[in-house]
């Protein structure tokens, strides 16, 4: 019983960030711009993360800044194990 609930509590994560990345995958394989990886990054990344990026990314964003977009759309395949092209 003590192995199945190990096991529990290491494949439920495991498996999400699986699912993650796969549908991640597939979208840039279909086609995802790097204007919308950067807003993923936005809505999913942590604060501090973002202002290493710019300190008001948000507006970098908005102005469709190429730097800043590109580093946080790299940010967000990193995040769901994809390496950056």
């Amino acid at each position: 019983m003590p192995i199945l609930i190990v096991l529990l509590v290491w494949l439920v994560p495991r498996l999400r960030f699986i699912s993650r990345a796969t549908r991640t995958r597939n979208l840039v394989r279909s086609g995802l711009t790097t204007d919308l990886l950067a807003l993923r990054a936005l809505t999913h990344q942590k604060v501090g993360v973002l202002a290493k990026v710019d300190p008001d990314a948000v507006s970098a964003w908005r102005r469709g800044d190429p730097v800043v977009m590109q580093r946080l759309a790299g940010l967000e395949l990193k995040s769901v194990g994809i390496r950056a092209r």
